[in-house]
């Protein structure tokens, strides 16, 4: 409703010629208070700290988001680290996120359909049709053989088909400390107690500790608002 109670009809909308969505919140009163949130955010001063460092998700955005954006400000981009393993002090730690569900479906096909990895027979990794009715087959299966209870001791030396391992890896990305962008894909060698570098809970790290991590972010987008995310970037800059 409007400030005198009455809901603003469709003319009055469109005749603002503002966005639809926009001219709602203004008509009924509802504004977000643009200016006074952008004065909550933080902006970058690269006097207190030499720059940034990326932490680059696989499968959300991130390749396009260093195209755009991180070589601006002349940052690291992070090469699909995690963010124990790359976090410094002097720089401001940036992030990229993805609606868990797309970034997992996303994986899959990556696995499937990436060169690298298509034109390899890996044993046991299911491949019928290039089409919507043969991805969510083999989808399907591709997450059953996640779901194998103890699938890291079933299957050990292929476990993930030399790709992603889809295990919550947003939340691993911000907590699990791994040497190198193969292992931060897969998590060779830490999910099982007899491993080298074995870390508990490491396929399902605390959620609560991801958090933490995703506050402290000097910034972080996300897929599904990718102009808004970049925008708010370079606001900061």
């Amino acid at each position: 409703e409007d400030s005198q109670g009455l809901v603003p009809d469709d003319q009055e909308i469109l005749s603002t010629c503002e966005d639809p969505r926009d001219a709602t919140l203004r008509l009924m009163n509802q504004s977000f208070e643009y200016e006074k949130n952008l004065s909550n955010v933080e902006l970058f001063n690269f006097h207190e700290k030499k720059s940034v460092l990326f932490i680059h998700i696989p499968k959300t955005g991130g390749t396009s988001v260093k195209n755009e954006a991180i070589h601006k400000f002349d940052g690291h981009k992070g090469n699909e680290l995690s963010y124990p393993k790359m976090y410094h002090s002097n720089y401001y730690m940036l992030s990229f996120f993805r609606d868990p569900r797309a970034h997992v479906f996303s994986q899959f096909l990556h696995c499937k359909y990436n060169p690298y990895h298509s034109n390899r027979n890996y044993n046991g990794f299911q491949r019928t049709t290039k089409d919507a009715i043969g991805d969510e087959a083999d989808y399907e299966a591709w997450l059953d053989h996640f779901l194998t209870p103890n699938f890291e001791e079933v299957f050990k030396e292929n476990q993930c088909w030399d790709c992603y391992n889809p295990w919550n890896m947003q939340t691993r990305y911000m907590t699990v400390k791994c040497w190198s962008w193969k292992v931060c894909h897969e998590l060779h060698n830490m999910m099982l107690p007899t491993d080298m570098n074995y870390i508990p809970d490491a396929k399902e790290p605390s959620i609560v500790e991801a958090l933490k991590v995703v506050e402290s972010l000097g910034w972080f987008g996300i897929t599904e608002y990718y102009k808004e995310s970049l925008c708010l970037l370079f606001y900061q800059v």
